[in-house]
């Protein structure tokens, strides 16, 4: 089913993998989640999408909680649509239509999309040193 796949792998993948390394991060560690940005959850067809990095968010946000007074931040980075496989498949999927959907969503049309260049140098930022007072926030990417 797609809506249980969503969640395994965007909440149930990310605790799962934080419950299999916590014990190995010292202070000044940092944890990373890939949201999504807000406006994502209004685009028609990707409710479980959606409220699957909804989830996460609260998850990341709960542990940055969790791992404060060990000096381990946790923050989430939330792009909008980026040129990836995932954006090529709703593209495909919804050839004209699609654009028309993106533009009622407030989301940009494909040809603006972020690259993923731009995702991992929020990434590399929120793990570096750079950022060691940061702690659960969520870095949106979507201008």
């Amino acid at each position: 089913d797609a809506v249980r796949a969503q969640f395994e792998t965007n909440l149930i993948g990310a605790l799962q993998t934080v419950q299999e390394f916590a014990s190995s991060l010292r202070s000044g560690s940092s944890i990373l989640f890939l949201t999504a940005a807000p406006g994502l959850t209004t685009a028609t067809g990707l409710g479980a999408h959606a409220a699957s990095k909804a989830a996460t968010r609260a998850l990341a946000m709960a542990l940055a909680v969790e791992f404060a007074p060990k000096q381990i931040r946790v923050n989430c980075v939330a792009p909008g649509p980026t040129t990836t496989a995932f954006w090529r498949s709703i593209e495909k999927r919804g050839s004209g239509r699609k654009s028309s959907a993106l533009k009622q969503a407030g989301l940009p049309a494909p040809e603006e999309f972020r690259s993923p260049h731009d995702v991992a140098e929020a990434a590399v930022f929120l793990a570096s040193d750079a950022a060691n007072h940061i702690g659960g926030q969520e870095f949106v990417i979507d201008q």
